[in-house]
């Protein structure tokens, strides 16, 4: 959850700056993953490992104990916030968001769902064994009525947007229209010094100081 928490924590310091007082609540961290900021409140909160062992634990025990702690952590979080003081809460983890809605019962959620795969072709394509199958059609339902039920839901693919009727859905489009041809890549090669008639293979697999 590195890169993510940094993500989250960037943001948060932008609302900050904007002059909203913003609280961030999050799983405890082996490593400090946050700048030290004195306008943003962190909380972290630690959940038990009910069924996790050191030897390989059944599957079905793994997936209970993945439903227990996020309702541990969300029951832990009603005790130690009132949450009735702020105006607006994101959550962007399924199960979080499910139980905020069912414990904390607060009208102004946002939602960013980027765990969808129930929804995208790579559900039906690659996902294997019946007992997996069956927890990704569960939390794929209980998605989908959180999604018909919250303000705004902020999604990473259109795939979300054609799968749920009646919801407000706005898509983060692709940066870059992939579609079109951007540059000529003999003079693009040119202009870093590189021979034109290399073969380069570039990924961009996160942009982040």
């Amino acid at each position: 959850m590195g890169p993510v928490s940094d993500t989250i924590f960037n943001l948060c310091k932008e609302f900050n700056l904007m002059g909203h007082k913003v609280t961030i609540v999050d799983s405890i961290a082996r490593h400090n993953r946050y700048k030290n900021s004195k306008n943003i409140r962190i909380i972290q909160i630690g959940t038990p490992l009910v069924f996790e062992t050191k030897t390989k634990t059944i599957k079905i025990f793994k997936y209970i104990n993945y439903w227990l702690k996020e309702f541990i952590y969300i029951l832990k979080l009603k005790y130690i916030l009132n949450t009735s003081k702020f105006d607006v809460i994101h959550v962007h983890e399924t199960l979080t968001a499910y139980f905020v809605k069912l414990l904390i019962r607060k009208k102004n959620i946002v939602y960013t769902s980027h765990t969808s795969i129930w929804g995208s072709s790579f559900y039906n394509e690659r996902v294997q064994g019946k007992i997996y199958s069956f927890f990704l059609k569960s939390i794929g339902a209980h998605e989908k009525k959180i999604i018909q039920s919250f303000p705004l839901t902020i999604g990473l693919g259109n795939y979300l947007k054609k799968n749920i009727d009646k919801a407000n859905i706005k898509i983060i489009p692709n940066g870059i229209n992939i579609g079109n041809k951007l540059w000529d890549k003999k003079e693009a090669r040119k202009c870093i010094g590189m021979d034109s008639n290399i073969f380069l293979i570039t990924i961009i697999a996160r942009i982040s100081p």
